[in-house]
């Protein structure tokens, strides 16, 4: 703990007051998981990694970045910070910045990386209604003074409270009803409402630059601006165990999230035919008292001077089913942190 500390004396743990960074361009929070690997722009004579978006302590350029950062020969004793070595298969060295969004690195520090954590997705909120198209229910008739309704003197049709009037002029009058047309049809429309997914906090990765000097089996580093936030850690995708030694004290964070939040069960129940009633009235106004006439059958309607033929139709109407909400967001491209403790 001693050798680490020595290492790393001098180094902020916290963003203070009097930062040297500029955060006006940090990416905002519609931007979740969107910019791995990116790297901000350098300033007019600086130097960045310019291969994948990772940041990398390859030793490629000098360039001063504060007051007493100098780079010498690797004869030399360091100047700047020591570095325990990385391990194998690990990426860093960084300096780790924890913020409520992610921020552009100084200038010198390449961004090497962005995670996440303390995804917050809440369930969505679903409502279930159904598009009723128009029913065209209606009653068919024809009109006859033949026993067999042979020879139809009228042949109309009527729609809901319709009503048609006529004069038998003493004759035997006979109605053939028919119930004919569609119900009211019915199509499922669910509304989801989604809330944003947010995360608690950003952490972003800036690639610690290397610096010529000797630090005997570790790395010579430049040190961070003052006032910036100091935690020095290394990196592996993936959720893995972190080597040890110096480089022991582990966090698993996240760089996106597979969202998969909907509503289920949203249904419309509805009529599968019309409902229907024909009637006959001995008067030519469909008042009261009517016959009601059965469908398909040729029926006398009693009836003798004026009269009139009605109907009354239902072309129904559509239930919703109860919808609910499913799925959730779940953690993905994970990345695992070990610093230097």
């Amino acid at each position: 703990m001693g050798k680490v500390a020595r290492r790393f004396a001098g180094l902020v743990v916290v963003v203070g007051a009097g930062c040297s960074f500029d955060t006006d361009g940090a990416n905002d929070s519609s931007q979740l998981g969107s910019s791995m690997g990116t790297e901000p722009t350098a300033s007019a004579g600086s130097e960045t990694d310019s291969g994948t978006g990772e940041g990398s302590a390859s030793g490629e350029g000098s360039t001063s970045f504060v007051a007493g950062s100098t780079s010498v020969g690797n004869d030399e004793a360091c100047v700047d910070s020591c570095a325990p070595a990385i391990p194998g298969g690990w990426n860093g060295p960084f300096y780790l910045v924890e913020a409520a969004n992610p921020i552009e690195c100084p200038t010198g520090f390449a961004r090497q990386d962005l995670g996440f954590a303390g995804l917050t997705a809440e369930a969505s909120s679903c409502a279930c209604q159904c598009l009723e198209g128009a029913g065209d229910c209606r009653v068919d008739f024809e009109l006859s003074i033949t026993a067999s309704c042979f020879g139809p003197l009228v042949n109309d049709s009527l729609q809901d409270g319709t009503c048609r009037g006529y004069n038998a002029a003493g004759a035997n009058v006979r109605m053939l009803a028919a119930q004919a047309g569609a119900p009211t049809s019915c199509t499922p429309d669910v509304t989801m409402t989604t809330p944003e997914a947010t995360w608690a906090s950003a952490s972003t990765f800036c690639a610690a630059p290397a610096r010529g000097g000797d630090c005997g089996s570790d790395t010579c580093i430049a040190q961070s601006p003052e006032g910036y936030a100091t935690q020095l850690c290394i990196s592996s995708d993936g959720d893995a165990e972190c080597p040890g030694g110096d480089w022991s004290a582990r966090t698993l964070l996240h760089r996106s999230f597979d969202d998969q939040r909907t509503c289920l069960g949203c249904t419309c129940s509805g009529p599968t035919a019309c409902v229907a009633q024909a009637f006959a009235y001995d008067s030519n106004s469909c008042g009261t008292g009517g016959q009601e006439v059965p469908f398909d059958s040729c029926t006398n309607i009693s009836v003798s001077g004026g009269y009139s033929v009605g109907a009354a139709v239902d072309n129904g109407t559509c239930q919703a089913s109860e919808v609910m909400p499913s799925g959730e967001a779940t953690l993905t491209d994970p990345v695992t942190l070990c610093c230097a403790s």
